[in-house]
C-alpha cells in the first residue's frame, strides 16, 4: 500500500535540501533551552535544517517535568562531502560543549536523548562522548534512524541532486562511507549497550530507508541493548512517522509527570 506521506516526502525533502546546503545559510546551532525541572533533563536533535519556531513546537512534546535542551544544525549536508563532514563535526562539538556546561551546572538525576531523522546521528554520538566523559545517559529515544549517515544519504529519496554532484566528483557509496567514517553510528553502538533504547520507523519511508533503521536494530540487538524496543508503521512514511511520534508523546506525556 502507498504512503500517504509520499508527497510530503518527495516534496519537504527537495525544499529541504534546496534551503539548507546554499552557501548563504550559516553553519552553527538553533537551540532552544528551557529550565523547567532540577532533576530531569531531555536532550532533542531534530532534523537538521529546523528553524526556531519549529524546534519551538517540536519540544512540546517534551514532559512538563523535565527541562529542554533542544539543537538543530543549521547546516550540515553541501555541495562538497568533506565540508558536510566538517559541518556535522563542528555542530557534534558545539552541541556536546553545550550539554556539558548544562549538565555541570546542574544535577540532573534523569537524561534522556532524543533524535529525529538525521538527528540520531548526533544523539548517538553525543550519548557516546558523554559516557566516555563520565556522564550518564538514562535512555535514548531515536526516530527513523539510519546506520551511517553515508548509507543514509546514498539510498535516499530526498538527496538525489546531491548524490548527483558526489558522483561527479568521483565519489561512490564505498569512498563515502570511508571519508564519513568517524560519523558511522553502526560501528559506535556497542558503546551504548547499557542504555534503554527505544527505535520507532516506517517501512514506507523513503527519506531514510527502512533497510537503513533494521541493519542499526540488528547491531543493538547483538551488542544486548537492554529493554530495547522497536516500534514500526507500515505506511506513514517519514514525516508523517514523526508526526506520529511528536503527537503520542505530547499527548502521552504533556498532561503527566512521567517521562
Amino acid at each position: 500500500m502507498p504512503s500517504p506521506d509520499i508527497f510530503f516526502q518527495r516534496t519537504i525533502s527537495k525544499i529541504q535540501m534546496k534551503t539548507t546546503y546554499r552557501d548563504s545559510i550559516k553553519s552553527g546551532l538553533i537551540i532552544n533551552n528551557q529550565k523547567r525541572s532540577k532533576d530531569n533533563l531531555t536532550i532533542v536533535f531534530p532534523p537538521w535544517g529546523t528553524s526556531p519556531l519549529l524546534l519551538s513546537w517540536i519540544v512540546r512534546a517534551v514532559p512538563r517535568s523535565s527541562s529542554i535542551l533542544g539543537m538543530s544544525p543549521s547546516k550540515m549536508l553541501t555541495l562538497d562531502p568533506k565540508e558536510s563532514l566538517h559541518f556535522c563535526t563542528e555542530s557534534h562539538q558545539e552541541a556536546l560543549s553545550l550539554i556539558k556546561n548544562e549538565l555541570d551546572s546542574n544535577n540532573y538525576k534523569y537524561i534522556r536523548v532524543v533524535g529525529l531523522s538525521i538527528g540520531t546521528g548526533l544523539a548517538v554520538l553525543t550519548s557516546i562522548n558523554l559516557l566516555r566523559g563520565g556522564y550518564s545517559v538514562d535512555r535514548l529515544d531515536l526516530v527513523s534512524p539510519g546506520s551511517s549517515m553515508a548509507s543514509a544519504f546514498w539510498s535516499s529519496k530526498g538527496t538525489i541532486a546531491l548524490k548527483k554532484a558526489y558522483l561527479q566528483q568521483g565519489y561512490n557509496l564505498k569512498s563515502l562511507e570511508k571519508a564519513w567514517k568517524s560519523v558511522k553510528i553502526i560501528d559506535s553502538v556497542d558503546k551504548l549497550k547499557d542504555i534503554p533504547t527505544k527505535v520507532t520507523y516506517s517501512r514506507a519511508d523513503i527519506i531514510i530507508r527502512p533497510s537503513e533503521t533494521k541493519r542499526l536494530i540488528a547491531k543493538l540487538k547483538r551488542v544486548g541493548t537492554p529493554n530495547l524496543k522497536v516500534k514500526k508503521n507500515y505506511f506513514l512514511g517519514h514525516y508523517l512517522t514523526l508526526f506520529w511520534v511528536w503527537a503520542t508523546w505530547r499527548i502521552k506525556y504533556r498532561s503527566s509527570e512521567k517521562i
